[in-house]
């Protein structure tokens, strides 16, 4: 914005300096600092921190935002704190599982009301690491998983395991991999197997921590520490939401769902078969008892079996979470997830599916509850996610435009890793040329030969005898192939310790195509 010279400009600027003025002394009267601190499920843990960064980075004030990815089951009870009407250690909690009717209910009692806030949508899906011939995927339906989860079934190689899967040649035991401790991901997962094979899987076992595994199985921490227990052991079964599964490379096994389609998640995603599960299926107040809302199992051609609407939990009642500004920031952070420029990320980078308008109207009909009973004094929150003139100055804005230095440095390596990418792409391609052409002459055998007279120090190749047959530009250009190779390497292991920073891709949601039809039953 440009001001003129004439009185009626300088009129203008000079209301908007006292304005700004204002709005900063009233910004250093309420607090100095601000904080909003958060527990629960693990499944969206990196798009909460994501969005937390996002504000804390965008904002004038100091802050500390914190989110702990402990699971639902804690989340929940951090949230509820032994329902004491007046204080939480948390400001919100977030799972993916309802509040207990019966905690509901007792809450209620006490005379504090609280709000489910479904802000996202996620698929719980199976990975394994059973050697498999590409293109093919492992292929389950619900009662086979249910008689591995009981134990039943001890080996890759069943007759009914290879009877539905003729491209898999795995002769060995299947390495179970669960949760250790309370999840909404078990939760979900053990409704799966009762409500599709009752007969195999009894109702005794639906828990978010089953007492009845079978104690040979791997109990691990987190979706991290089930990714990872899954990957140590060949031959490995493990359920996890399919975000973490899909973003660590793990292979995922296409599950039947109710109308007998073989799906993986990322070809429901590609489908709407998220949203599908979820039409219809919430309370229109915020406020109600959600205890009864299940998205397992639904009907639909495209329809994941294993759905979880991630919920943000709050209380009615915000006065606990602080200064008048925290309050008004926790609504604002509730809010970011209506804001397409900022909840966007949660479902391009780590592959959750946005709610349906409907559902978004229920979660903004609770945000307008918070904002009537927001303290008189508290100054409402807003976003800057275009460059706007002086919209950044006011103390209470969100701005996306204010960045941090780790951010900008992070942003740099995903570039350079790009670009580096291209030229290991490059490397590769002529350095598996020229070994195809030195192996085809029988000039090079491989790492290990008998014939051993002469090892290249680039590249650690062990040469045969031939090797002294070379004419000088011959040994100069396959010198060059061994070091092309060791650079290649190199490369590699930079681009890793890169991505160890930061995520460094997107996930493969971003791209899934649609299908036509979905693979039906014993295709």
């Amino acid at each position: 914005m440009i001001f003129g010279s004439g009185p009626a400009s300088l009129g203008a600027a000079a209301v908007l300096v006292l304005a700004l003025t204002a709005g900063l002394s009233q910004a250093q009267n309420e607090t100095t600092f601000v904080g909003l601190y958060g527990s629960g499920t693990t499944n969206p843990s990196k798009c909460i921190w994501d969005i937390l960064s996002t504000i804390s980075s965008g904002i004038r004030f100091p802050s500390r935002l914190t989110y702990r990815g402990v699971g639902s089951t804690i989340g929940q009870e951090e949230f509820i704190n032994n329902f004491n009407v007046d204080e939480s250690p948390v400001a919100f909690a977030s799972g993916d599982i309802p509040i207990l009717t019966s905690d509901y209910k007792k809450l209620k009692n006490k005379g504090i009301e609280v709000m489910h806030l479904p802000i996202l949508l996620g698929a719980v899906s199976v990975f394994h690491t059973v050697p498999v011939a590409a293109p093919y995927q492992l292929n389950l339906t619900s009662c086979l998983l249910a008689k591995i989860y009981m134990g039943e079934i001890p080996r890759w190689s069943h007759p009914s395991i290879a009877k539905l899967n003729p491209n898999m040649q795995a002769d060995m035991p299947i390495h179970v991999v669960v949760r250790d401790a309370g999840s909404s991901s078990t939760s979900s997962f053990t409704e799966y197997l009762h409500k599709s094979c009752s007969e195999s899987f009894p109702e005794s076992m639906v828990s978010d921590y089953p007492d009845g595994w079978p104690s040979k199985f791997s109990q691990c921490s987190g979706s991290a520490g089930v990714t990872a227990c899954i990957f140590d052991t060949e031959g490995s079964i493990g359920y996890i939401d399919a975000g973490h599964g899909v973003d660590a490379g793990l292979d995922e096994i296409k599950l039947e769902n109710t109308d007998g389609y073989y799906l993986s998640s990322g070809e429901a995603i590609a489908n709407d078969g998220l949203s599908a599960a979820a039409k219809g299926q919430f309370p229109n107040n915020p406020l109600n008892d959600f205890g009864q809302v299940s998205l397992v199992d639904r009907p639909g051609k495209w329809t994941w079996p294993i759905v979880q609407a991630s919920y943000l939990y709050v209380r009615r009642n915000i006065t606990y979470v602080g200064s008048a500004a925290e309050q008004s920031l926790l609504v604002a952070f509730l809010d970011s997830f209506l804001n397409e420029d900022i909840v966007g990320v949660c479902a391009s980078e780590y592959g959750f599916t946005l709610p349906s308008l409907a559902t978004q109207a229920i979660v903004r009909s609770g945000i307008d509850v918070l904002k009537k009973g927001l303290p008189s004094d508290a100054s409402p929150w807003t976003w800057e996610t275009d460059a706007t003139a002086f919209a950044g100055a006011n103390p209470y804005t969100i701005s996306t435009k204010a960045r941090s230095i780790d951010a900008v440095q992070i942003e740099d390596l995903q570039t350079l890793v790009q670009k580096m990418q291209g030229t290991i792409d490059f490397l590769q391609t002529n350095v598996h040329e020229l070994n195809t052409i030195l192996e085809r002459t029988g000039l090079v055998t491989g790492l290990v030969s008998d014939e051993v007279t002469e090892s290249s120090a680039d590249a650690g190749y062990t040469v045969t005898e031939n090797f002294q047959k070379f004419t000088a530009s011959q040994k100069i250009n396959t010198k060059a192939a061994l070091v092309l190779s060791s650079i290649s390497f190199v490369l590699s292991m930079l681009i890793l310790a890169m991505l160890l920073t930061k995520r460094g891709r997107k996930s493969q949601y971003d791209t899934q195509p649609a299908l036509e039809q979905p693979q039906t039953v014993g295709a």
